[in-house]
């Protein structure tokens, strides 16, 4: 069901391909703060029936029938945006009333690609990818979180090659009868993957970090 992607990455210095693959969680440990990467606002990030208020219920739910799991799900990332260490829901109930603080908010809070969980960075495939190229110096200058990055605004970034900038392997041109050529080409999958808004948003600072995703068409505001 999971294919994996090849496409052209240009550089100002040096073009390389870039294999980035969608289901990578054997290999990376990105649990602690996954649920944050989708959640950017208090209310426009839930699809119905699940609405904002079900939220503080469910955690506190599961935080009652396995603890452990709930501080590996969102206890940790929940802390760290409080400032505070080992607080069970009850405890983060506690602090937010104390501050006069909502909890829609502390969860909308952006993710920090600085914050370590057990000692060690929590990313999934795309926050992965796009960290190793915040690293390597793809964005110069721009201030932005990494693991706020899902896998759509990962390749709406305008930092691909165009089909006619570079010559696509063989495999590439392995693809369904009819199937529409394209700037990146599946390597891999049972279904093919129509990448709509592929390479269309210019990179700027503090991007993808307050987005509202409602179904059925998970339009975005222009710079959020």
């Amino acid at each position: 069901m999971f294919g994996s992607v090849f496409s052209r990455l240009c550089l100002d210095f040096v073009c390389f391909d870039l294999v980035s693959w969608f289901l990578v969680l054997c290999c990376l440990d990105g649990f602690h703060n996954y649920l944050f990467t989708w959640i950017d606002t208090p209310d426009a990030n839930y699809p119905p029936p699940l609405s904002k208020e079900l939220v503080p219920l469910f955690f506190s739910f599961v935080d009652k029938l396995d603890p452990t799991l709930s501080d590996e799900m969102w206890g940790q990332a929940l802390n760290k945006r409080l400032n505070t260490t080992g607080l069970d829901m009850t405890g983060i109930f506690r602090v937010l009333e104390e501050r006069q603080q909502s909890f829609y908010e502390l969860v909308a809070m952006p993710e920090q690609d600085s914050w370590r969980y057990d000692g060690n960075q929590s990313l999934v495939c795309d926050t992965y990818v796009t960290k190793l190229l915040k690293e390597a110096g793809v964005f110069p200058g721009l201030d932005f979180e990494a693991t706020e990055f899902t896998p759509l605004n990962l390749y709406q970034l305008d930092i691909y090659a165009a089909f006619e900038e570079w010559d696509q392997p063989a495999v590439c041109a392995q693809v369904p009868p009819q199937t529409p050529r394209t700037p990146w080409c599946q390597l891999s999958g049972q279904y093919y993957l129509d990448l709509q808004q592929f390479s269309t948003i210019q990179p700027y600072d503090h991007m993808f970090q307050r987005c509202e995703t409602l179904p059925p068409d998970y339009l975005m505001t222009e710079g959020c």
